[in-house]
């Protein structure tokens, strides 16, 4: 391997572009020296074509990254707490029900919020809270609903 390079989705796809654009370089060159084709149309040609294959990259692109498989894939994805974590709930990912356990068991995390995964312990997702709760004085009303501010006046 190249000192330096690194083996990433977009190389792979370029490296397995080069052949298809190779052979039409060779063909538009044959024909421009049978004089079937302008020079400025030869290159312009190449030139869209190599444009082609690479506006395609963003389309292919998950085809050639490496499959995320395993627990770890869980790893940093965003989910919903379906109920309060205090700090053991359960925690929708995707279409399933997983148990999930808060990071910060001192801190509960209520049903509804959205939470990213941050490890497992066997099949129990540790979770975090995706944006911190405030903890300001007056936050919320007693019966635990957020606060609404009032209307200037």
């Amino acid at each position: 391997m190249l000192a330096g390079w690194k083996r990433t989705p977009f190389w792979t796809y370029l490296i397995l572009q080069l052949p298809d654009i190779l052979l039409v370089g060779l063909i538009l060159l044959f024909l421009y020296r049978w004089e079937v084709l302008p020079l400025a149309w030869a290159v312009g040609l190449l030139v869209a074509w190599a444009a082609k294959d690479l506006a395609f990259y963003p389309l292919v692109k998950d085809a050639f990254a490496p499959p995320r498989t395993g627990p770890e894939s869980l790893i940093g994805a965003r989910a919903v707490a379906h109920d309060r974590l205090a700090p053991e709930g359960l925690v929708r990912l995707g279409a399933e029900l997983w148990r999930g356990e808060a990071l910060h068991p001192d801190r509960p995390i209520a049903g509804g919020c959205s939470v990213v995964v941050r490890g497992r312990r066997g099949l129990t997702l540790v979770v975090e809270a995706e944006a911190p709760a405030r903890t300001d004085e007056g936050a919320a009303d007693r019966d635990g609903s957020p606060a609404r501010p009032e209307p200037p006046g």
